[in-house]
């Protein structure tokens, strides 16, 4: 609202006489003001509005789903060993046995993908435990394929 120059009482927009002196108000006076705004967003300022430990990205979910997703995918191949069921049969293995690695192959490459993706978060410890995991599958599952050729 613009301010009357002689009595500095606010004048109403588009009048061009104070109500209160009768002073005139030029147009350019006369006329409202539009204000503009801009505001910068910084990485500080996205930083200090994550950084609540009531936030979800503080966790670390993809370390979380590489460690546990990893760790099934070894359980399941230490089943599969445990059971003998690499060992079953001269004609092949069965379908059930196949169906049994793909799922456990299939938990541990998640566990590794994940592992990988949640190395960018800073907490990497459940991550690197994924990937520890991941490659430990990896290993055991290659003996069983070579203990599986003849």
């Amino acid at each position: 609202m613009p301010k009357c120059p002689k009595c500095g009482l606010d004048v109403p927009a588009g009048k061009t006489v104070c109500d209160n002196c009768g002073e005139t108000i030029s147009l350019a006076q006369a006329k409202p003001k539009t204000q503009r705004t801009i505001s910068v967003i910084t990485d500080d300022d996205i930083m200090a509005s994550t950084s609540s430990s009531s936030e979800v990205g503080d966790r670390p979910v993809g370390g979380i789903i590489s460690a546990v997703s990893s760790m099934i995918g070894l359980i399941l191949i230490s089943i599969f060993i445990a059971l003998g069921m690499h060992r079953i049969g001269d004609e092949g293995w069965q379908t059930s046995t196949i169906i049994f690695i793909f799922i456990s192959m299939a938990c541990a490459i998640a566990g590794i993908m994940s592992g990988v993706i949640g190395l960018n978060h800073p907490k990497k410890l459940p991550s690197i435990i994924g990937l520890v995991f991941g490659s430990i599958f990896v290993i055991i599952l290659g003996y069983v394929i070579v203990s599986s050729i003849k």
